[in-house]
């Protein structure tokens, strides 16, 4: 088992958790401090106790997932899968069961959760037709008019809220551009940003209290940029992070010092920092990946090509940790 550098806090590994490679996945935390993580393959889709490893849902694959996004900040579990026929299916995630869709744009790519205004919560999706969409989550119905300004399928969507009430969101796409919003308020903010030579397929945001984001994104040709969210400066060089393309960015941690977790097309997890873009670990492989709580720590979760899912904890940071031999039991 490949160990990552630094100090051990918990974890362990659900073996056989599906028959195939494990992508995708996504992580929350309920209010309650219960973790979990929702997990898919060829074999279908499944939820997880993160603490246990206990199997808490399975509903038997009725259409690849390419995209997970598991949501518990308006206290019900609501587990979003971005079908490989191009809808996103809203499911109650402690059973499985299907409550609506979210159609439009031609089809969709990825999908987040952002706060709105008046107290609702949105989600946000990029489409196929070049625009971003917007969903009240308690209805889903559609929120606003669909954001345009991309020229091309929108691949990758990802938002936080700022101290100020504006919700930061950032999309990328085809057309190589990385667009900054107001979510809440359905507002382009700034030119777009250039300098991807392939797709942008993969997004993310380090919230910093009192600083503005920086901005992640990763491409096909397996590029890792940065960039400052407020002013629209790149940070640094792009990193060269993978051979074949980039699939999954996420963050663990907060603020200039959170890391910055990336899996490609040579399967391999590789982490850095978010602020100097050094490399950190390179020592695990998998199929995805996905960021998260446990208690109060962070977690990284690691889909694995063998159908195995590993849990890793890191200390507050983010910036240590490493694999527990701990097995936990999937059932």
């Amino acid at each position: 088992m490949a160990l990552m550098t630094g100090r051990t806090r918990s974890g362990g590994r659900i073996a056989a958790a599906h028959q195939g490679p494990v992508w995708p996945l996504a992580m929350t935390c309920e209010p309650s401090g219960r973790s979990l993580i929702a997990s898919a393959s060829h074999d279908g889709m499944s939820l997880w106790d993160a603490t246990t490893g206990s199997r808490v849902m399975h509903r038997p694959s009725v259409g690849s997932a390419r995209r997970l996004w598991l949501d518990s900040s308006d206290g019900k579990d609501q587990l979003l899968a971005v079908a490989e026929e191009d809808d996103i299916r809203v499911h109650v995630a402690e059973t499985g069961k299907q409550v609506r869709a979210l159609t439009g744009g031609g089809g969709f790519w990825s999908v987040a959760s952002a706060p709105g205004p008046d107290g609702h919560r949105l989600w946000v999706a990029g489409g196929h037709d070049g625009r971003v969409h917007r969903w009240i989550q308690a209805t889903g119905e559609s929120y606003g008019d669909p954001l345009t300004g991309h020229t091309d399928s929108v691949k990758a969507v990802a938002a936080t809220p700022l101290a100020d009430g504006t919700v930061a969101m950032v999309s990328g796409g085809d057309d190589q551009m990385i667009r900054r919003w107001d979510a809440a308020r359905g507002v382009s903010l700034g030119e777009p940003l250039a300098g991807h030579a392939g797709s942008v397929v993969a997004a993310a945001l380090i919230a910093d209290v009192g600083r503005s984001p920086i901005i992640l994104a990763g491409d096909t040709t397996g590029a890792l940029s940065r960039w400052d969210f407020g002013t629209g400066e790149q940070i640094g060089s792009p990193i060269r992070a993978h051979e074949g393309g980039i699939i999954d960015v996420c963050v663990l941690g907060t603020g200039r010092g959170a890391t910055v977790i990336t899996t490609g097309y040579d399967q391999v997890v590789r982490r850095w920092h978010g602020l100097t873009g050094d490399l950190l670990d390179d020592g695990l492989r998998g199929a995805s990946a996905a960021t998260g709580v446990v208690g109060v720590n962070p977690a990284l979760v690691v889909g694995g090509l063998d159908g195995g899912i590993t849990l890793l904890t890191f200390d507050r940071t983010g910036g240590s940790g490493r694999v527990s031999t701990e097995q936990m039991e999937s059932r």
